[in-house]
């Protein structure tokens, strides 16, 4: 977008600079008139805007390339790569004809059967009921169902669709094989082999209505002259109280995982997606998410019609892909407000900071939002905008500059390994970083959620908000008072950031100045994060680091077992002895690039792993020499120690440094903290390793009280636990 900037008259860019909220409609009129006269605007435009000059429009010669490529993979028992071929294949399939539909049944047909070669029963089911629904005479269809139905040993389905297809296929060696398969289910149905299946067909969302969301009994916003809105307690609430469940008005994936998670409800992709059948670009998890997002008219709130949030963009241009995600969601907020006055109005209340806005930021949002008007305007399908191209880019200002100031991120909280892949044998032969797993939340999408925006922030929340599907719900996760405000955490938390990084990273994504407790004083965490060790052998006092010259002057470290020091970097809060600060800072930069290094090698297929654990215990010996016992470093030390031993093979001298690495961690957090729960569970893997049947039902209960309070009682089927807690005490005498 540079070259297009560059193109910008200077008088324009001063009036976009001087610009109030109010003055938007004049400034975007003007710059829509300049991308109209500018030849590098002209093709930019046409770039994104065009179908025909993109790689997100249908295309059937790539289509049937891709069809090529997966039965040549199919035919050498590449059956992963058959898979994704097809996939590619449906991607680009158009359907508007019904040769169409005959070559995209084929390839559901297609995949199911690689599908089935993986042992991927469910999905075979699922693509061959969706070929079907095309083509409900094609015998190849239910044949290929019904030997899935047997996979999974539902044999009453397989005889049924069996016999369908013997009764639709015409030739003698279809007849044949379809015959003998046919035989085989009845074979074991005589002799009562029945079982159970282990799979759920029907999984999927319980979807809710775009923007439906409310806030529970006890709960109300109000509002104040110091933080105008925000969101309080009526009566006094417990922790893990329910307070909020709302969808999101407009969401949308992030660009790192169009190719893993649905674009609709951002589960992860099964391995058999579907996609939008008028571009290439989506995928879904399956026909409702699909439908949902790709509907013409869903009656979705006050009673309106409105298209599914990607029909504006659909039509195989590039913009929706290629734009930034703040102006591709930007789009979706003002598609769904168009002629809903309460919509707008709640939109903008969002959108108070504007005036505050830098000069770069101004012209980067007009940029964009012109840059977008015009994509609109040149899709056929939004005969719906009935307005001008300057009064479109006007309030896509507003919706993007809601999106950057409102939007939420939406977490997946997934294992970091593939901990369900790996079945309880292969665990009896190995320990390495997937058995030593962890949960980890995973930003996969952003939505804007006009009730969730109303909490205010403190850098220690008293509420939680997690993510089911695309419905945000928040917790209360500390027992708070009648009248108390309920808080979230915009991303500045203490024990992640310093107080004076909070400030600047608040302020420049937010435009205030946080004053919560954890930012009038500078708290333990904070001197926690990057604390030296007293050289006095006998004390074990904190020698705070060079970033407290940024911290406000003369603040007390609050905990009551401290003495009130003036705190000053490189000398000791406890005896007050100096440092030589320059040497420990620089020592500290040396050792933590040595770790990161240690951490890229462990990564490594071909490690050489006693040098490497040799390596690691001689930088964690120079780590205690410098650090805090208690800094965040250390536990990022002892951490990485763990996981080489882990490695190794030796999970009983991993087991230490786990404990030592949460003790850290439960100083600078609280014990009841998610992240030290999302720890516990790393270390139940590794106790589970060494048989400590003690330490793991410890550590389970303790992270079981925290996951119910932050997600719920249903936690484990939200957060997809159930395999973690099903795994077998793993006998590790043979890791040896």
């Amino acid at each position: 977008m540079e070259a297009v900037k560059a193109t910008i008259p200077r008088t324009l860019l001063q009036h976009i600079d001087a610009s109030q909220i109010g003055d938007v409609e004049v400034t975007c009129s003007a710059l829509a008139s300049h991308f109209k006269s500018s030849a590098t605007c002209s093709q930019l435009l046409e770039q994104l805007a065009e179908p025909n000059k993109t790689t997100c429009a249908k295309d059937s010669e790539k289509a049937l390339q891709y069809k090529r490529e997966g039965n040549a993979a199919f035919g050498t028992s590449s059956f992963e790569q058959a898979r994704d071929s097809y996939t590619k294949a449906l991607r680009y399939s158009p359907l508007a004809t019904q040769v169409d539909a005959t070559t995209i049944a084929t390839l559901f047909v297609n995949r199911a059967a690689a599908l089935h070669a993986l042992e991927q029963h469910v999905a075979a089911t699922r693509d061959c009921s969706r070929a079907i629904k095309l083509q409900p005479e094609y015998s190849k269809a239910w044949y290929r169902r019904g030997r899935a139905w047997a996979g999974l040993h539902w044999y009453k389905n397989a005889i049924e669709d069996l016999e369908k297809a013997l009764f639709l296929e015409s030739s003698a060696s279809g007849k044949n094989q379809v015959s003998h398969e046919l035989d085989k289910v009845k074979v074991i149905v005589k002799f009562n082999k029945h079982f159970i299946p282990s799979e759920n067909c029907n999984a999927g969302p319980t979807k809710w209505k775009s923007g439906e969301g409310f806030h529970h009994d006890g709960v109300s916003s109000y509002w104040t002259s110091e933080k105008q809105r925000g969101m309080h307690a009526t009566k006094d609430l417990e922790a893990g109280s329910l307070v909020l469940e709302e969808e999101p008005m407009a969401a949308l994936i992030l660009k790192g995982h169009r190719n893993t998670h649905c674009h609709f409800c951002f589960e992860m992709l099964p391995p058999d997606p579907v996609v939008c059948f008028t571009c290439a670009i989506p995928l879904y998890c399956d026909v409702p998410c699909m439908g949902a997002a790709c509907d013409e008219s869903s009656e979705e709130l006050d009673g309106q019609k409105w298209k599914g949030e990607h029909m504006h963009e659909c039509g195989g241009a590039s913009w929706s892909a290629v734009l930034p995600t703040d102006a591709v969601l930007g789009a979706r907020l003002f598609a769904r407000g168009q002629g809903n006055a309460h919509l707008g109005e709640e939109l903008d209340d969002l959108c108070h900071h504007y005036n505050k806005m830098s000069y770069a930021a101004k012209v980067d949002l007009h940029v964009m939002a012109t840059v977008t008007a015009h994509c609109l305007f040149r899709n056929p399908a939004n005969n719906w905008l009935g307005q001008t191209l300057g009064d479109v880019a006007a309030k896509l200002v507003r919706s993007v500059a809601v999106v950057r100031a409102n939007a939420m991120g939406i977490c997946a909280v997934q294992f970091s390994a593939d901990e369900k892949s790996k079945s309880t044998s292969s665990l009896k032969n190995n320990i390495d970083k997937s058995v030593v797993s962890q949960v980890e939340q995973v930003n996969v999408a952003q939505g804007v959620y006009i009730l969730g925006s109303k909490f205010n922030h403190s850098c220690s929340t008293n509420v939680h908000a997690s993510f089911k599907y695309r419905q945000l719900r928040v917790r209360t996760i500390v027992p708070i008072g009648a009248g108390s405000p309920l808080e979230l955490c915009y991303g500045a938390q203490v024990g992640e950031m310093r107080r004076n990084e909070r400030q600047e990273w608040l302020h420049a994504r937010y435009f205030f100045t946080c004053a919560c407790l954890s930012c009038k004083t500078v708290s333990q965490p904070d001197l926690l994060l990057f604390a030296f060790r007293c050289s006095k052998a006998a004390c074990d006092g904190v020698v705070p680091g060079p970033s407290l010259l940024k911290q406000l002057d003369q603040r007390v470290l609050r905990n009551d077992s401290t003495e009130a020091n003036a705190l000053k970097p490189g000398w000791c809060i406890s005896c007050g002895t100096a440092i030589n600060l320059q040497y420990f800072t620089d020592a500290a930069h040396a050792v933590i690039e040595e770790f990161a290094s240690l951490r890229s090698k462990l990564q490594q297929p071909s490690r050489n792993q006693e040098l490497l654990v040799q390596e690691a215990l001689d930088t964690l010996k120079l780590c205690r020499s410098i650090f805090h016992a208690s800094s965040k470093e250390m536990a990022k030390a002892e951490d990485l120690m763990a996981e080489a031993f882990c490695l190794m093979g030796r999970p009983d001298d991993a087991l230490p440094h786990c404990k030592i690495s949460i003790q850290i961690l439960e100083n600078i957090y609280g014990k009841d903290h998610i992240a030290v729960a999302n720890e516990r569970l790393k270390l139940v893997s590794i106790a589970r390793a060494t048989n400590a049947r003690d330490e793991t039902q410890r550590n389970l209960a303790l992270v079981d009280q925290v996951m119910r309070i932050h997600y719920g009682p249903d936690y484990q089927s939200m957060l997809d636990l159930e395999a973690f807690n099903d795994l077998q005490d793993v006998d590790m005498a043979s890791c040896a």
